[in-house]
Parts: C-alpha cells; sequence; structure tokens
C-alpha cells in the first residue's frame, strides 16, 4: 500500500470526500470535521521549499434553497439563462431613513449554456431620495463602478455551471427629505461585457420609509435653556398691587420644532430622532390670544401691540398669526424655516391680572416639507402653555437645593474618609432683566460633615464666582475664585480635610487605631458663592453650582449612622438691574437631604461597537472597552489586572487608542496582540494595567476605557448566516476583566456583567472559573453569503499561513483545505478536490512531494487517491 501510494503521489493526487446524506439542517449553522492530515515529504534532489498537506473541511448549513441546489458542484443536464434572484435582508416593513437597507442578490449559473465573462449587475436608483448605494468587493464582486449618479454597476467573476454564490447591496435614504411613505423597489439587471440584457430580476424588492412627527413647543424665556418646558410656571408680569397686575410688563413667548419623539417634553433637536423627522419648508404659526381673570373677577384677553411683533397679524377671530418661508437648504440638518422659528417672539401683556391665576395659552403650526411627496399632507402640531403670573421679579420656584447623589451618602467602608456628598444649588433669573449682584448662601450644614470643595472636575461653572467661607462669628474669609465655563476647584475647608486624612492614613498604615481617632472641628459653619463685579446674569439663565462636604468623624460607625439623614439648606440674595430698590431680593431657604448607606463593592466591564456602519470588506470597526473599578473600596488594590478583548474570528487588530490621561497612567506599555488565542483562532488584544492603588495614586482613573479597531477580512463570517446564541458562529467582539485574587471575584465583591468562560481564559491565579467578568458587543459582517474554499500550509510552529514557507529537505509538513458554506444552500452532495505539486507542473513547482500517510477523515467521508 505505501508503495502504490508513493507511486501516485509522484504523477497525480486527487483527494475526492463525499458524503451521501444531506448535512444537518440548522439555521444558519457551521458544521465542522476533523482535520485530514496528509503527510508528505520531498523525493527531489533539489532544496525547495517543502510543502505538508492537511484536509480539512468545515462545512456550513443553512436552509434549504430549491431541490435544484445540489451543493458546491453541481451538474445539470438542463441548459439555458443564469438564474438571478433577490431578496431583502432588511424587511418590507417602514422604517426610518436612519437605518441602513440591505438586500442580496443571488446568482446560480448550473443551467447557464456557456460561461458569462465579464458580465455585471446594473442597480438603478433615485438619487433625490437615495443617500448612498454601495456594493463590497469580494466572493463574485470583482468590481464596482459608482461614477454614474443613480446608477451602479457591479462587475462580477466568470459565471459557469459552477457558479452558485451571492452578494449584498447596501443603501440608505436621505434623511429628512425623503417624504413619508416613500416606497422604492431597485431595478437589478444582468449584463453581458458589451451591455446587451441577459436577466432583469423579476423579484419585486420594497422598502419604505418611516417618519415621525415633529413636536411644537412654546413656551416662557425662561425655558429655552432648560431640557423641559415646564407648564405652570410663575412668570413675572410686571409690579403688583396686592393680587393685581397694576403695571403691566411684556411677557415673551417662544417657539420651537422638537424633534424627540420619545415623550417627555424635550425639545431637542439633535441625534437620530432629528433624522426621523421631515424638514420643514414653511411654517405658519397660528397663536390663539389667551384670556385670564382680572383682580376685579372679569375676564380679559391679552393685549398684542403690533409695534413689539413685526410680521404678525391679528385675524378676526382673536389669533394671531406669521409664515416663516425657507429654501430646501438643510443647515446642520435643520431647515432655515426651523432655524427662523426660533428666533421668533411673540409679546403680550396681561393689564390688571389676577396674580397666581392659572392661564392657558395655544399655539399650532402648519408644515410644508422640503421634496413633499404627491401625497404627502401638511403636518399640524400644536401646543398648550400654562402659567401663573406673579408681581415678584425673583419667584419661588427660581431657586433649589438638591444633591447628585440620589439622596444618599454612599459610605466606602474600607475608606470611609473618601465618602463625599455632592450638593447642587440651583438658580434661574425669572426675571426679564439682568442681575448683576447675587449671592448664593449654603448653610445648615449637618454638624457631622464639613464643606470640602466648590466647582467640579467634570461640569462647567455657571457664572464668574468669587468663593467665601463664613466662620461660626460671621467673619467672610475669601478662599478663591472660578471663572466661567472652567471645571475648578476651591477647597473649602483644607484644615479640617488634612486632619481628617493624615489620621487616616496612620489607621490604614495600622499606626493608629480607629477607637483613638481625634474628632476634628470644622473651620467654616457656612458658605458664600458671589457673583464676581461687573458680570452680570441674563434674563431666563439658569446655574447650578456643585459643592462637597465630608465626615468630620468617619470612623465612628455608630455617629455616622445616627441619625442617618444629613441635611443642607441654602438661599439666594440678588439685585434685578433697572428696577432700583424694588430689585432687591433674599429668598427663603431650599432644603435638601442624604441618607448614608454602606457601598456594595462591585466591578463590571462594559463592550461597545462605536463605528460599524456599513460592515464591508475592509471596513475598520470601532470597540470601545471600559473595565469600571469605580464601585470598589477606594482603599482595595486590584493587582495584576488585564483587560483581554477578544475579536471575532475573520476581524483583524488594526491599532488602539486611549483617549484619558488618567487612563495611560494605568498600562503597563504597549497592548499585548496573541494569534489564535486559547486555539479560538481568533486574535486577542491584551491590556495589562499596572497595579493599582486608588487611594495613593491621584494620577489614575477609577476605571479604564481603551477603543480597539480591527479590520474586516474576507475570512469573517457573514451576519446573514450567524447564530446568535453561539460564539462560534457569529461576529461578536468579547472583553473579559481578569486580575489577582478575581477568579472569578474577590471577597465581598459583585459583578453584573458575568458571562461563560467559553475561551478557557486562565486568571493571574492559575484558576479557569466557569464565569468570568466579561462583556461582548456584536459586529455587521456585510460580506458575500458564499461557499468558500481555501488552502494553508503548516509553518514549523504548526500554525497554518497561505505564505511563502520554508522547510528543510525531507521534513514533514501539511496541507489543510477549508471548506466553509457561508451560502444560503444545504450541501447535499459535497466533492473536495487537491491536486498535488509536481516537478514541471503549470505553476512552475520544483519539487514532487510523497504522501507519506493516508488521509484520516470522519467516518462519513470516503477517500479516493
Amino acid at each position: 500500500m505505501k508503495r502504490f501510494i508513493h507511486k501516485l503521489s509522484t504523477t497525480l493526487l486527487i483527494f475526492t470526500l463525499l458524503t451521501n446524506q444531506v448535512a444537518p439542517t440548522f439555521a444558519y449553522a457551521q458544521e465542522i470535521s476533523q482535520p485530514t492530515t496528509v503527510e508528505t515529504s520531498n523525493t527531489e534532489t533539489t532544496e525547495t521549499p517543502a510543502v505538508e498537506t492537511t484536509v480539512s473541511t468545515e462545512n456550513t448549513t443553512s436552509e434549504a434553497n430549491e431541490a435544484t441546489a445540489t451543493g458546491a458542484l453541481r451538474v445539470n443536464a438542463q441548459i439555458g439563462q443564469v438564474k438571478v434572484t433577490a431578496t431583502n435582508s432588511t424587511g418590507s416593513d417602514a422604517q426610518y431613513t436612519t437605518k441602513n437597507r440591505q438586500g442580496d442578490v443571488q446568482l446560480d449559473g448550473s443551467k447557464v449554456a456557456n460561461p458569462i465573462i465579464g458580465g455585471y449587475i446594473e442597480f438603478t436608483y433615485p438619487t433625490e431620495y437615495i443617500e448612498s448605494f454601495t456594493v463590497a468587493t469580494g466572493g463574485p464582486v470583482k468590481s464596482v463602478d459608482n461614477s454614474t449618479p443613480g446608477l451602479l454597476k457591479v462587475y462580477l467573476s466568470d459565471i459557469t455551471q459552477t457558479t452558485t454564490a451571492s452578494f449584498p447591496f447596501t443603501f440608505e435614504f436621505k434623511d429628512r427629505v425623503t417624504p413619508e411613505g416613500y416606497t422604492f423597489s431597485p431595478k437589478i439587471v444582468l449584463k453581458d461585457s458589451t451591455g446587451n440584457t441577459l436577466k432583469e430580476v423579476t423579484d419585486t424588492l420594497i422598502y419604505k420609509v418611516k417618519v415621525d412627527k415633529q413636536s411644537l413647543f412654546k413656551y416662557n424665556g425662561t425655558n429655552t435653556t432648560q431640557a423641559y418646558t415646564i407648564d405652570n410656571r410663575d412668570i413675572y408680569g410686571g409690579k403688583a398691587t396686592g393680587e393685581s397686575i397694576s403695571k403691566a410688563a411684556d411677557v415673551t413667548f417662544q417657539f420651537s420644532l422638537s424633534t424627540n419623539t420619545a415623550g417627555g417634553g424635550q425639545t431637542q433637536n439633535w441625534g437620530n430622532g432629528k433624522a426621523q423627522t421631515r424638514a420643514a419648508k414653511s411654517i405658519t404659526i397660528t397663536d390663539t390670544l389667551p384670556t385670564y381673570q382680572k383682580a376685579d373677577g372679569t375676564t380679559g384677553t391679552a393685549v398684542f401691540d403690533p409695534a413689539k411683533n413685526p410680521g404678525w397679524t391679528l385675524n378676526a377671530d382673536g389669533t394671531v398669526s406669521k409664515t416663516i418661508t425657507g429654501s430646501d437648504t438643510l443647515n446642520d440638518s435643520n431647515s432655515e424655516a426651523e432655524l427662523a422659528l426660533r428666533e421668533e417672539r411673540l409679546v403680550l401683556s396681561f393689564p390688571d391680572a389676577k396674580t397666581k391665576t392659572n392661564i392657558v395659552n395655544n399655539a399650532k403650526t402648519e408644515l410644508t416639507f422640503i421634496q413633499q411627496g404627491e401625497s404627502e399632507p401638511k403636518l399640524t402640531v400644536s401646543d398648550d402653555i400654562q402659567f401663573k403670573l406673579i408681581g415678584q421679579l425673583i419667584s419661588d420656584s427660581s431657586f433649589r437645593k438638591s444633591n447628585n447623589d440620589k439622596q444618599t451618602l454612599n459610605v466606602d467602608a474600607g475608606a470611609p474618609d473618601t465618602s463625599v456628598a455632592t450638593w447642587i444649588l440651583g438658580f434661574t433669573n425669572t426675571s426679564p432683566s439682568t442681575i448683576s449682584e447675587l449671592t448664593l448662601v449654603d448653610e445648615d450644614l449637618d454638624e457631622r460633615m464639613y464643606f470640602y470643595s466648590v466647582g467640579s472636575p467634570v461640569s462647567n461653572a455657571p457664572f464668574d464666582m468669587d468663593v467665601y467661607g463664613v466662620k461660626a462669628d460671621g467673619t467672610e474669609v475669601k478662599l478663591g475664585s472660578i471663572a466661567k465655563g472652567s471645571k475648578q476647584i476651591v477647597i473649602v475647608d483644607e484644615d479640617a480635610y488634612n486632619k481628617v486624612t493624615n489620621q487616616a492614613k496612620q489607621i490604614y498604615a495600622g499606626t493608629l487605631k480607629k477607637d483613638t481617632y481625634q474628632k476634628v472641628n470644622r473651620t467654616y459653619n457656612s458658605i458664600k458663592i458671589k457673583l464676581q463685579d461687573g458680570k452680570v446674569l441674563q434674563a431666563g439663565e439658569i446655574t447650578s453650582t456643585f459643592i462637597q462636604t465630608k465626615l468630620l468623624n468617619p470612623f465612628d460607625e455608630t455617629e455616622r449612622k445616627d441619625p442617618v439623614r444629613y441635611n443642607n439648606s441654602m438661599h439666594a440674595e440678588g439685585l434685578v438691574d433697572g428696577y432700583g430698590e424694588d430689585g432687591k431680593f433674599s429668598t427663603n431657604k431650599s432644603t435638601s437631604y442624604e441618607d448614608v448607606r454602606v457601598k456594595e463593592e462591585e466591578i463590571r466591564i462594559s463592550k461597545m461597537t462605536r463605528s460599524n456602519p456599513t460592515g464591508n470588506l475592509g471596513e475598520v470597526v470601532e470597540y470601545s472597552v471600559t473595565a469600571d473599578f469605580s464601585n470598589l473600596s477606594v482603599n482595595r488594590r486590584v493587582n495584576g489586572a488585564q483587560v483581554i478583548d477578544v475579536l471575532p474570528e475573520g476581524i483583524t487588530y488594526e491599532g488602539y487608542y486611549i483617549d484619558k490621561k488618567e487612563h495611560r497612567n494605568m498600562v503597563k506599555g504597549e497592548p499585548r496582540v496573541v494569534e489564535n488565542y486559547n486555539g479560538s483562532g481568533r486574535q486577542a488584544v491584551i491590556f495589562e494595567l499596572k497595579d493599582l492603588d486608588f487611594y495613593n495614586d491621584k494620577t489614575i482613573g477609577r476605571d479604564f476605557t481603551a477603543i480597539v479597531s480591527a479590520t474586516i477580512t474576507k475570512e469573517a463570517m457573514p451576519t446573514a448566516v450567524q447564530k446568535a446564541d453561539d460564539y462560534k458562529k457569529n461576529t461578536d467582539n468579547h472583553v473579559f476583566l481578569v486580575a489577582k485574587e478575581f477568579s472569578p471575584l474577590a471577597s465581598n465583591v459583585t459583578s453584573q456583567t458575568m458571562l461563560d468562560n467559553v475561551f478557557k481564559i486562565e486568571t493571574p491565579d492559575g484558576k479557569v472559573p466557569d464565569r468570568i467578568v466579561a462583556a461582548k458587543s456584536s459586529t455587521i459582517v456585510n460580506l458575500p453569503t458564499e461557499i468558500r474554499s481555501e488552502k494553508f500550509i503548516s509553518k514549523s510552529d504548526g500554525s497554518w499561513t497561505q505564505e511563502l514557507v520554508q522547510h528543510n529537505y525531507g521534513q514533514e509538513y501539511k496541507y489543510q483545505l477549508q471548506t466553509k458554506n457561508y451560502s444560503t444552500y444545504d450541501i447535499e452532495t459535497f466533492t473536495l478536490y487537491d491536486r498535488l505539486p509536481y516537478v514541471g507542473d503549470k505553476n512552475g513547482s520544483g519539487f514532487t512531494p510523497v504522501l507519506t500517510k493516508a488521509l484520516d477523515v470522519e467516518s462519513k467521508y470516503t477517500v479516493y487517491y
């Protein structure tokens, strides 16, 4: 037998693997047979690269197509035309223009009489509504020509009787200018190299557009910078005598179209919500002049002064109206008409109105659209605003004391001195004029706390401010200044902070016992935050100022929680410009609180696909990974941590980026890239972190974020044949977090981000837990659905490559043949051929290998030599 094999291998060797049974059908599943190894060696005296042969088959099956689809190789007695069909892979239901629309074109050449050489598929589409139309190269697609607007030519590989292939196409509708209900069916034609039509696709693919309706918001000036238009606000209506507005002032109303369709009244004009609405060409505003109750009990109607409202028309029915017309131009995705609407003002007054009485005002708008469809109706939307008039320039609702911690003081049991309460001092200028004198007073702080700081490292200061500490005897001490728009912090009670922190460090070092901790006294009983001289707060301007407080005696657990509630309050003082003595104000107090709670330790990791717009071949996908240590005790050390990003098979590492300096300070160096990580066939990108000491090292963050980019190669599995619940059959990107003493979790630490350890990752403690701190995100791969066959050669280290390999003379080597069924057909009969090289073949081989071992294959395959 060995001599017989030697004789064959010096002339011609053909491997034929046959199975006469239908491969088991399961939706887009992948069947992988065990590698079939054929060992060979050189018989020639010349030293040329030796090659070794392994035949490995990997079959992918999916739902069966028509009965004529018999597998990778077909023989058909019936001769005729090539069969071209198309499917809509994103559904015929109406969808937003923000969604990529996709379809597939299938080619079946089993009945073609003569090969089609140089043929191409031609797509025709309307440019006024289609933003882009693309097809990726690869599979049956040789090249693409999109030089003619509205016409896409896709040049194909030769179509023969063995051709069974498909390729996807992707297009996008234009945002905001495509009419609601618009339908599009692409014209798809197969042509030969001279442009003659061979076949036109008769399948009707329908893609329909869905549009959300914009909302109208009418609001008073105090709402212009708020996230929500709030009803029942107190609005200054003029000087009041008793309950009557005795000297009416102008009340100004504004309008805005909102693209937020998720509810909540948010006047949002950005994000996907905007793209899901139509852009207005013209807007007609109609406002019903509101009626109101006068102080004498009679009914009045708001006064409309044409001189104060240029362009507005007073109608006979008691309404006022104005039409705004723009062009077909979009500015930052908003039309000129929409932008102009935001600048419109309606000025009314309410003489003799009774204060604190509800008033309802209605406005409506009628919209026409850019590129209005023939059957597309005009859109009419309306909004009511409810308000009360007051005679106070600064209303009771102008200020508010709150906290930024969900009313909870989270105490870190391992480092209670680091526990901090964050309070917000909110103030809105509800007057119609500027404020040039303003003081926010924070007072009545719980005696167990001290004022730590004013300002925020993450939020901009709302105005130019000077910070003062106020002692028990009323003495004011200027502590520092913060510039508007900056993220500066002024430390308030540095003496108390140092005394608490020094004792805490001794306790952590073991040189001081908790019960000998000396209670610290605070320096200031209150703080004042003053608007700097020469600065003003504009009418309607909203401010939020952050302060932080800490515990004076953090290690006394009894004192800490008895009582559990910590109170704090504020009030505001100032002067509204232009009103003399009437402009002075001093508000009542606003109180907030926090309840103490010992924080539970938790560790998390999250994963997000940041950029993956089309999934085409060669696209660089961006993944974001964040390891979150913020809920661990500040005193817990995390040593030997690794963030392991396992890329999907066929998607290869391109690079990484770490944005924040404190995150760059956490890594030891460049990430390691490991090929075929733990035998998975995938690359892994491993970030090794330094030993993390969150208490003492102020240069590092409480979380770590890195952006990893990777390229979609032809080896990636198309999304169309993936299985969401099987990591071996999809292109999910997995990330894992391991560290010493985290195998998978340290004592008293929980995690809500745990997944099965599918890649058998070993922790730094040498353990392989069943579950591990992990996360994953999906990847769109828009590649042809096809049957792929590739050949690899073994390297000296046992890995596989398609590159040139140098082997010693007489050394055994292997080939590997991979066949992946990424088509939408089941393979019923599968035959795999391989021809070994020989001296003088058409490839110019310089040696003839010897087959040294018979193939070892699965029982369902038959091998012929």
